[in-house]
């Protein structure tokens, strides 16, 4: 499902709705986001997965989140329990922590992440991620930033 996005790539410059193609995946009670790394080309730039030679032909990333409302919160993976849990060879994948950063690859088919998950606790324990619903369509939500920030509220 193709979720959109407001993306402002200059300070002033008015904004452009993106769509991310991203999985929902539901499984136990918990709530999962998936998106295909070649989902992202032309929004990051991504350097290819570390440790892996050759690298995969695709990646994933993953994060849990939490529904409330109109807001998605949103828990990446803690990329140090993650480590911990590939040098304790509880995962598979690789660690490789170069200039002060740590990278983490977990392979495995959709099936065996999922039983990870049902097992492992991945994610952080705060989330610094809070995805709003708007109503708005990009004019009016233009609109009415422009508003605000002149201070002339329509």
């Amino acid at each position: 499902m193709p979720l959109p996005f407001l993306e402002r790539p200059e300070k002033d410059a008015p904004p452009k709705q993106i769509h991310i193609p991203i999985n929902f995946v539901h499984d136990r009670g918990k709530h999962y986001l998936v998106i295909a790394d070649n989902q992202l080309a032309g929004l990051v730039d991504l350097d290819p997965v570390h440790g892996i030679t050759p690298p995969p032909e695709k990646s994933f990333f993953l994060a849990r989140y939490q529904r409330s409302g109109d807001r998605l919160r949103i828990f990446q993976v803690d990329s140090r329990k993650a480590a911990r849990l590939v040098i304790d060879k509880a995962l598979e994948g690789t660690v490789d922590s170069s200039a002060n950063e740590l990278h983490v690859y977990i392979k495995g088919s959709p099936q065996e992440v999922l039983e990870m998950l049902r097992k492992q606790d991945l994610f952080e324990d705060k989330s610094d991620t809070v995805v709003k619903r708007s109503t708005l369509d990009l004019d009016e939500y233009e609109r009415q930033r422009r508003a605000r920030r002149t201070g002339n509220p329509s």
